[in-house]
């Protein structure tokens, strides 16, 4: 695969997303109310908020663990593809880790992570 899917700082999650296990959702962000020339109320679109979704499962204990690695950050960057690609700086994420089994030499967990990117664009 050529493509990065979705990389969370430095880690390329893109060969562990399986089909609708990224949920992206994207609302726009508007100043106060204003009163344009014409007297009409007016809000002004500042950007658009991004919020991100991802679910893995099975991962390694080595996978897993630079995952969270990545996470744990009050700012990380994210490059996902949506469906054109995008980078934007996302809040800290919430995890969740749930140990699934170990194979006798090797955990595994499956995690869910969430974040949102408060604004992106240029309009603060």
């Amino acid at each position: 695969m050529n493509d990065t899917i979705l990389k969370i700082g430095n880690v390329d999650m893109s060969e562990h997303v399986i089909c609708e296990a990224v949920d992206i959702s994207t609302a726009p962000v508007y100043s106060d109310s204003f009163t344009a020339v014409n007297g009409k109320e007016r809000k002004k679109c500042l950007g658009v908020s991004v919020s991100l979704s991802a679910d893995f499962q099975v991962l390694s204990d080595t996978v897993a663990a630079a995952l969270v690695t990545a996470c744990n950050a009050d700012e990380v960057t994210v490059k996902y593809k949506c469906p054109t690609v995008q980078t934007n700086v996302f809040d800290r994420p919430t995890i969740r880790c749930v140990p699934v089994f170990n194979d006798g030499t090797v955990d595994y967990y499956n995690i869910s992570v969430s974040m949102t990117c408060p604004i992106t664009g240029s309009g603060l």
